[in-house]
């Protein structure tokens, strides 16, 4: 049995060593589900403040947007209202000016067609003045051979008719040799 004895010590010991490693290894399982505790805390914590700051990032964008349209809006209010006055004031010029253009447009056209109208009549009565004029210069053409014969004849009016002196020896004239010459007028 003796050789029992350091059989049984290196057992015990054996024994001993697999109780403190199995207390070593469960106080180790429980330093680590310690851990784990403390690590799923902290990370819910951080999980939270990270949910709370992205809340209050939101709460600080929202905010800052709001300010920034109603700041946008304060100092862009003004200046649109007067762009928009500035740009109705504009186009009722502008539609003055093309009323008042068109105006004067039709103004000329109808005093061009007025024009056009009286410088037409005004031709048309020359030409009939020119034309009754040069029959009237052509009636006075054939006129003026009479009225030479008349004054180169020895003749005068007598009432609605002409009386002359007959030149016997004058040229005969007509179908029937019927008119005679008259005498030259004698000179004065």
């Amino acid at each position: 049995m003796s050789d029992d004895h350091p059989l049984r010590d290196v057992l015990s010991s054996l024994h001993n060593s697999l109780k403190l490693q199995a207390a070593l290894v469960a106080k180790i399982e429980q330093r680590e589900l310690s851990i784990q505790a403390s690590f799923d805390q902290q990370m819910a914590s951080l999980q939270e403040r990270v949910g709370l700051a992205d809340q209050r990032i939101n709460e600080i964008v929202r905010s800052a947007t709001t300010r920034i349209v109603e700041e946008t809006t304060n100092v862009l209010g003004p200046l649109t209202s007067q762009h928009g006055r500035e740009i109705s004031t504009m186009s009722i010029e502008l539609r003055r000016a093309n009323r008042i253009a068109w105006s004067w447009a039709c103004a000329a056209g109808s005093l061009s067609l007025l024009l056009a109208l009286a410088g037409w009549a005004s031709l048309s009565h020359y030409r009939r003045e020119i034309a009754t004029s040069r029959s009237e210069l052509e009636r006075y053409d054939a006129a003026i051979t009479v009225v030479q014969a008349y004054y180169a004849s020895d003749a005068t009016l007598c009432g609605d008719r002409i009386c002359v002196n007959i030149d016997p020896k004058g040229q005969r004239q007509g179908a029937r040799g019927e008119y005679r010459q008259a005498k030259p007028r004698p000179l004065q």
